[in-house]
């Protein structure tokens, strides 16, 4: 029995300085994606999900399909000053959705904490949009990265 105790003492490790960083800023961005959803959409509810692990964002409903990383404490591939989209997807296309989800998030940038804007295994439409707002390729997948402020610039 102590054995065991020991064992899951071990697993309850208090949390790195980064991830409690990264735990923090996905809450508050949780909670901006929320008000800005319900804005957009006219939802009552965003339907956003914060949770496993920490710094993970979604937002899942008929009108869209969204997937976050937010200022990731542990990754080989992202800064942790990184906001990754990992899923962006919206029912109607051609309505200027992506264009202004990447104005919300060039918005609440400094209140979340990141620097820099990725799009993780982007398709042909999540690519042209990055393109068209700065975004530069990188690594051998189809990820792309910008600097808040080149997507800042590229929406005026």
């Amino acid at each position: 029995m102590e054995g065991m105790a020991v064992l899951n003492q071990r697993n309850k490790q208090e949390p790195t300085e980064a991830e409690a960083r990264s735990k923090a800023n996905a809450k508050v961005f949780a909670e901006l994606l929320t008000d800005y959803l319900k804005q957009r959409f006219k939802y009552k509810l965003a339907a956003v999900t914060f949770g496993l692990p920490t710094h993970l964002v979604g937002a899942r409903r008929k009108r869209y399909d969204l997937y976050f990383r937010v200022t990731p404490p542990k990754s080989t591939l992202w800064s942790s000053n990184t906001l990754v989209v990992a899923r962006i997807a919206f029912h109607q296309e051609r309505k200027g959705h992506g264009t202004d989800m990447m104005a919300f998030l060039v918005r609440v940038a400094e209140q979340v904490g990141y620097t820099h804007i990725g799009i993780e295994h982007a398709n042909e439409k999540a690519a042209a949009l990055g393109a068209k707002l700065g975004f530069t390729q990188f690594g051998e997948e189809k990820n792309f990265v910008a600097s808040v402020e080149e997507v800042r610039k590229r929406l005026l």
